[in-house]
């Protein structure tokens, strides 16, 4: 690797390589766990007997992991949040929405991967019978829709250090 530049923007431009090399720790789709593998398949003609089972699974979990669970979820279904955000900042930009630059590359994996998080909470959660999901999702809606400020300026630099 060259010399680093010491500006901000620079730094990220002269990394991209690395994030490049680094692209392949995102598994390929094919290779990935998906939520369904985790809670009772409803297309199956025993479906009511495994959801009764799984539901009855779910007594046995406290208040407090509901309620920690839940707090999960919604922190990973403000996605489009985030991603909105890692769009604005300067040099990791995907101006196209599909761009093959490796920082865009690597934003869309990361949201990818968040996604199935909140998929896989969301359904369990759903299936326990055990939370309120209408006021969760008012909840989640109203974060989204009023959005936040990450307070970086669209600076990638310091954006990508507070994500440690």
């Amino acid at each position: 690797m060259s010399q680093l530049r010491s500006d901000r923007r620079g730094i990220i431009a002269d990394i991209a390589d690395h994030v490049k090399s680094k692209l392949s720790l995102l598994a390929p789709v094919e290779k990935c766990w998906q939520p369904s593998d985790f809670v009772p398949d409803l297309t199956t003609d025993h479906w009511a007997e495994d959801l009764k089972e799984f539901r009855q699974a779910a007594l046995q979990l406290s208040d407090e992991v509901l309620v920690i669970l839940t707090g999960s979820m919604v922190t990973e279904e403000a996605l489009p949040s985030y991603q909105t955000s890692l769009n604005r900042l300067h040099g990791i930009k995907d101006e196209t929405g599909a761009s093959m630059d490796p920082w865009s590359q690597w934003s869309r994996g990361w949201t990818a991967e968040e996604n199935r998080h909140g998929d896989l909470l969301n359904r369990y959660l759903y299936l326990t019978g055990r939370v309120d999901m209408r006021s969760i999702e008012r909840t989640i809606q109203h974060l989204i829709r009023n959005g936040f400020d990450p307070g970086h300026d669209s600076d990638s630099y310091n954006a990508l250090r507070r994500l440690k």
